[in-house]
Order: C-alpha cells, then sequence, then structure tokens
C-alpha cells in the first residue's frame, strides 16, 4: 500500500469524525479538556450499527467541516483522533483495508513511498483498537458524557483525574 497526505483536505471537509476513549486520555495528557466542547453524541448506523453499536461519539461538524480544520491545516494535528491518524486506511475483518470513501476520493492513495511492513502493522493494530474501543463505549459512555457537559459547562476537568 502507498500513501501520503497531499494536504487536499477533502477529508476533513466531508467525514465525520469518530471519537474513543484514547482520543480523550491523548487531550487530557496535553491538557487539551476543552476539546471535549466539540464532541456530541450520534446514532449509529451503517457498519458501527452492524457492529452492535446504538450511538457513538464524533466532533460536531462546523458548516460540514471539521471544527479543527483551517486555512488547509488541521489546528490539533498532534493530538488528532485516532480516525484521522489511521486514515485512508479503515478497519476490515482482515485487519486493514482502504476506506471505502478514500478509495474514490482521496488523491494521496497511490502516492508516495510503499507502506513498510512495520507501518502497516501500526495500522492494523489502530484499527482493530479503535473498533475494541467502539464495541467498549457502553462501558465509558458516562463518563464521557459527564465529561462533556462539564467542558461545556465550564467545570474544570482537572477535579476529573
Amino acid at each position: 500500500m502507498r500513501f501520503r497526505c497531499v494536504r487536499c483536505g477533502k477529508c476533513c471537509r466531508e467525514l465525520e469524525v469518530v471519537i474513543v476513549l484514547s482520543d480523550v486520555e491523548r487531550w487530557a495528557k496535553a491538557g487539551m479538556w476543552s476539546l471535549l466542547a466539540h464532541v456530541v453524541r450520534r446514532r449509529a448506523k451503517g457498519w458501527l450499527a452492524s457492529l452492535g453499536i446504538e450511538y457513538y461519539f464524533a466532533l460536531k461538524r462546523r458548516y460540514g467541516v471539521c471544527p479543527f480544520y483551517s486555512d488547509g491545516l488541521c489546528r490539533i494535528y498532534d493530538v488528532r483522533p485516532s480516525v484521522c491518524r489511521l486514515f485512508p486506511f479503515a478497519y476490515s475483518e482482515r485487519g486493514l483495508a482502504v476506506h471505502p470513501w478514500a478509495r474514490r476520493n482521496c488523491p494521496g492513495l497511490g502516492v508516495g513511498d510503499q507502506l513498510s511492513a512495520k507501518e502497516e502493522e501500526e495500522l492494523r493494530a489502530l484499527a482493530r483498537s479503535i473498533v475494541r474501543e467502539l464495541i467498549a463505549l457502553p462501558y465509558y459512555s458516562t463518563f464521557l458524557d459527564e465529561l462533556i457537559a462539564d467542558v461545556k459547562r465550564g467545570v474544570s476537568s482537572r477535579s476529573k483525574r
């Protein structure tokens, strides 16, 4: 597989960004609790519903665009969500596949150097981790709901540590 991001921003402008617990943990470690103010709960459909998931968390889009995409760049690149780290790849029963939307729309596919075996394995592990976290969502969703509500009310999330 070959991929190099060409920074076209199509994915940031057209796709919804799913959030999992490891994303929130990454934001917490960086002291970026305020990012939770951009997270909303959504009813699952499509492949998420087929996994038995009733709902999930996602970034609330601003005018149809990721709230952190600005002037052609990701403003939270160092702490970007797991699905963004994985893209243009996605989970498959084999562990890793090209995201169906990316297959039709991503100009970076087939560009750049071949992914190394190590890079492919890291992406497979990330894909598996995202799915495990989505399946485990019922066990931590109340916690996320409370964190999000606290951030939106302006309550310091430091007390949640």
